[in-house]
């Protein structure tokens, strides 16, 4: 007797410190002092404590090769590449950024762990998510103002926060939610709402409230990659959706909140439809999808591939890439990882993060596409929460025992 009471305190303390951690993912702010989760320090003991049950898996085994590889380079960046560039501390970012980058694949050997031990249902934590997103962005819509206090509020260091205390012009700034790329931020919420869609059980008035979300945060992220991300995503999963989605217009009590507030998203734009139309959101949202000229990013990975990859194939030259005596943003995590850490950690990350996971179908694989975009011509790995949720969601599609939860 004593050892199922045992037991059932076991996974209930488990289920209690697994859902504290997404939370502080999710919707918590950075550590005051330093930029890290608050659940960092959690998630590092638990790993050091587990290290036998880890170190026997593909994915661990990866992640030490990686890891030598990102440290070795990281070790000898500091004898051959500038310390310091017109003030920006290079050394400092090339040390700080590993630890950034290795330490977030701890949660994901944690979620991996945890769940063949019990099953942590995420689809609740992540409604309400997707809805406090919403809420955000709605607020952002009427009154960029209160939003920034928002932000101010979580503690967010967004350097938008202060020009447009600074500045009385009426610069429109792209929604970002408590996080400050915006491009970013889209990628990760696109991924999560068709994670939701494809990985979890869902009826017809949820995936309406999930599809409105996702036309709202296309919007006010003014994302062009998300767009078109959220365009493939659509390609990819239309037969998929139309073989494999039931319509259930069956209605329940704890719909009531869902229905309210999906309801309440169209009120919004029809009330405001003639405004809306000539907002300057609306417009410069759809003008940065036509008008967006990638010449930019082309000439970047042009004057990159420029560069001689051949000497970065066993390791790179640290996380901030330089040439000419100048800083490089590459604009892409594929860029990044070479010439940062090298050929060898660049083709084992790829194969850690984006591989197809032995016995899911390929529809429950179809988040990963804004994530891969995100990687692609972003980053992913450079805002650590945005990477960890990724991560988190990785670690469930990984899972054998992942469980669909009844609405």
């Amino acid at each position: 007797m004593k050892n199922k009471e045992n037991i059932k305190s076991s996974l209930n303390w488990n289920a209690f410190l697994s859902y504290f951690i997404i939370i502080d993912i999710l919707f918590f702010p950075y550590f005051k002092y330093f930029v890290i989760p608050y659940s960092l320090v959690i998630v590092f003991l638990w790993t050091l404590r587990n290290y036998s049950k880890l170190k026997v898996g593909l994915d661990f085994k990866l992640f030490i090769f990686i890891s030598f590889f990102v440290l070795l380079s990281t070790f000898l960046s500091y004898f051959y590449t500038p310390h310091f560039i017109n003030g920006y501390d290079i050394w400092g970012d090339n040390l700080k950024r590993p630890i950034q980058l290795l330490s977030s694949f701890l949660y994901y050997f944690y979620f991996t762990t945890k769940l063949k031990c019990v099953f942590i249902p995420i689809k609740n934590i992540l409604l309400v998510f997707i809805l406090f997103v919403d809420a955000l962005a709605i607020i952002t819509i009427f009154d960029v103002a209160m939003y920034f206090d928002i932000k101010n509020l979580f503690s967010v260091r967004d350097p938008f926060v202060d020009y447009y205390y600074a500045t009385t012009n009426d610069y429109f700034f792209r929604y970002s939610y408590l996080w400050v790329d915006p491009n970013n931020a889209a990628y990760i919420l696109v991924s999560v709402c068709i994670f939701l869609v494809f990985n979890e059980k869902l009826n017809s008035l949820t995936r309406l409230f999930i599809f409105l979300s996702i036309g709202l945060i296309l919007i006010t992220c003014m994302s062009t990659g998300a767009f078109l991300a959220m365009a493939i995503v659509m390609l990819f999963s239309l037969f998929s959706a139309m073989r494999n989605i039931k319509f259930n217009i069956t209605f329940r009590k704890k719909d009531l909140f869902i229905l309210l507030f999906s309801v309440f998203i169209i009120f919004i734009l029809l009330l405001n439809i003639n405004s809306l139309l000539n907002f300057d959101m609306f417009n410069y949202s759809l003008n940065r999808v036509t008008e967006n000229n990638p010449e930019s990013r082309e000439s970047v990975y042009d004057d990159l591939l420029k560069t001689e990859l051949i000497k970065n194939v066993v390791i790179g030259d640290g996380y901030t890439l330089t040439k000419d005596g100048q800083i490089r943003r590459p604009h892409s995590d594929h860029f990044r990882i070479i010439y940062g850490y090298g050929f060898l950690a660049y083709f084992s990350l790829l194969l850690l993060l984006f591989r197809k996971r032995k016995g899911s179908k390929f529809s429950k694989h179809i988040f990963i596409i804004p994530a891969f975009i995100c990687f692609s011509i972003n980053s992913i790995v450079d805002e650590q929460k945005i990477f960890i949720i990724y991560l988190i969601l990785l670690a469930y599609l990984e899972s054998s025992n992942i469980k669909e939860s009844k609405i």
